[in-house]
């Protein structure tokens, strides 16, 4: 549905913010270009949606080349990061907006039965008549999709829609969003630096950095098979462990407390608790640290100072 082909651009002919950049998403996929700040994802948005335009390189949608062609023209709807409602607009005008700037294309009566169906759709019927300041966040993210619906766009772009809500109202409001896809399975393309949101929303996702793709995969692939160092770092970093020659890396998560006396034989430095989990730090007699993420019912007893065997359960060779 969505291909990028080669894909470069630079801002004022530096820096390349986006490098010789290619991928194909399928219709109907949640995909995620998951990267730090500055890797290019915001700019790899905006030369999707036509606002900027590639050095070189292609965008096609739908199997056509976009060159030439002015965002109004692509059918492409856009979710920004804050949003972007009107304040002094109602739910039901906002929702209405991109229609009115398009009036002669449909009557008023098809307008309106439009923005109402979007709004059944996104269950915000009830709140027609409200405001933006007087929506939860998760409401204003569902009055900012319907407003991209009512376009009948072929692929919705997020720009870290959640980024500004605070942690508990972020969960609240991804998991709203992961069901509004699964329902309407509508191509999105969303931005994050989020690890654990772009692994939850997507079907696959594109890890970046410094403009280029690192690697492009499900998240159960790039989480267990990460492709290089970066990737595995920054999808959460890992214990680097030398066995037979090798180096392995082995994510905290992928260490167990072992009953026996076959494993790694550390002596705890500390004990971190964070609820479900407990982060152990403990050193080998030969200096290596082990750090190992344990369900905190298995570490109650544990302490500073105390010698403790580890089994590895899983390890990817770099």
């Amino acid at each position: 549905m969505l291909a990028l082909k080669k894909v470069s651009y630079s801002y004022n002919r530096g820096k390349k913010a986006v490098d010789d950049f290619s991928l194909v998403v399928k219709g109907g996929e949640f995909v995620s270009l998951l990267g730090p700040s500055g890797c290019g994802k915001t700019t790899l948005l905006r030369l999707i949606s036509g606002f900027l335009t590639p050095d070189s390189g292609a965008v096609l949608i739908d199997g056509r080349d976009q060159s030439g062609l002015s965002p109004s023209m692509r059918r492409i709807g856009m979710v920004f990061q804050d949003y972007a409602l009107f304040p002094h607009l109602s739910v039901f005008r906002n929702v209405m907006y991109p229609l009115e700037c398009r009036k002669g294309d449909m009557s008023a009566q098809e307008r309106n039965e439009v923005v109402a169906d979007a709004c059944r759709k996104l269950s915000i019927s009830g709140l027609a008549e409200r405001y933006p300041h007087e929506l939860s966040g998760g409401q204003q993210q569902r009055v900012a999709l319907a407003r991209c619906l009512v376009q009948r766009p072929r692929l919705i772009l997020m720009d870290e829609p959640l980024s500004s809500l605070d942690p508990g109202l972020r969960q609240s409001v991804r998991e709203e969003l992961k069901a509004i896809h699964d329902e309407l399975k509508i191509t999105t393309v969303y931005v994050t630096h989020d690890q654990e949101e772009a692994f939850c929303l997507s079907d696959n996702v594109a890890v970046m950095d410094c403009g280029s793709l690192m690697q492009y995969g499900t998240p159960e692939e790039i989480y267990y098979s990460p492709a290089n160092e970066f990737v595995l770092n920054f999808t959460g970093g890992a214990n680097i462990l030398k066995t037979d020659g090798c180096d392995y890396a082995v994510r905290p998560e992928w260490i167990s407390i072992s009953d026996g006396e076959n494993g790694l034989r550390a002596t705890i430095e500390s004990v971190s608790f964070f609820g479900a989990r407990t982060r152990i730090s403990a050193l080998e007699s030969d200096g290596n640290r082990i750090i190992a993420d344990v369900p905190s019912v298995n570490a109650r007893t544990l302490r500073t100072g105390d010698s403790v065997c580890f089994e590895v359960m899983h390890g990817v060779r770099i």
